[in-house]
């Protein structure tokens, strides 16, 4: 009896030591009350299918206009360096999986007084020692923590880049608006001082009609 409680405790400490040798618990993805599609976009549009601005706009004027937002604006600058290094931490974790092989190399000189023990036992004074000792190291991952790392490398890699894509929509978007905002404003401003000449002009039809 006494043996079986002893192996019956042995196997539950083995059970709670592999119990806590694991990493993390599997991600499962929440339900989320999202719409099924964007706001006024038309029924078989797809997100993949939203062309390039420079497919889109004709404007040669507001082509350069963007181009040169694409090429100067800071945070989209920050969002593609952050992404290249998501990329290069993505490929570092990958390594991972391979086996570190490492070559040690050691030299060392010494000399030793005429008058100590080893000097006149050892026949002279200069020894010379070499070391090479190859090492090569493995992690298996027995317990999922470099497929875990992988998988946050990967998450966090595609939520960058999915971040600097909506900013450069985003981006696209306001230049444009304020483009055209500028364009109609200034097609008002011409009308306008278009009627102010005609109204300083003394044309019959301009004045009062008394009789």
């Amino acid at each position: 009896m006494k043996r079986l409680t002893r192996y019956s405790l042995i196997t539950i400490t083995f059970c709670g030591v592999l119990q806590s040798c694991k990493v993390t618990r599997d991600y499962q993805r929440p339900e989320l009350n999202l719409p099924a599609k964007f706001r006024d976009a038309p029924d078989n549009m797809k997100t993949s299918e939203i062309p390039a601005y420079r497919d889109f706009f004709k404007d040669r004027e507001l082509l350069t206009l963007l181009d040169q937002v694409m090429a100067k604006n800071p945070d989209l600058l920050i969002a593609s360096e952050e992404i290249l290094a998501s990329e290069a931490q993505l490929k570092s974790v990958k390594l991972n999986y391979l086996p570190d092989i490492s070559l040690q190399v050691n030299t060392g000189l010494q000399r030793l007084s005429k008058n100590s023990m080893q000097a006149s036992f050892g026949g002279g004074v200069t020894f010379q020692e070499y070391n090479f000792a190859p090492v090569v190291s493995w992690d298996v991952d027995f317990w999922g923590k470099l497929k875990k790392q992988r998988e946050e490398s990967l998450a966090n890699y595609l939520s960058r880049a999915e971040n600097r894509r909506a900013l450069r929509v985003q981006l696209v978007a306001q230049t444009a608006q304020a483009y055209y905002n500028l364009l109609s404003l200034d097609q008002q401003l011409s009308i306008t001082q278009q009627v102010e000449k005609i109204c300083r002009k003394p044309l019959p039809y301009c004045k009062p009609n008394i009789r």
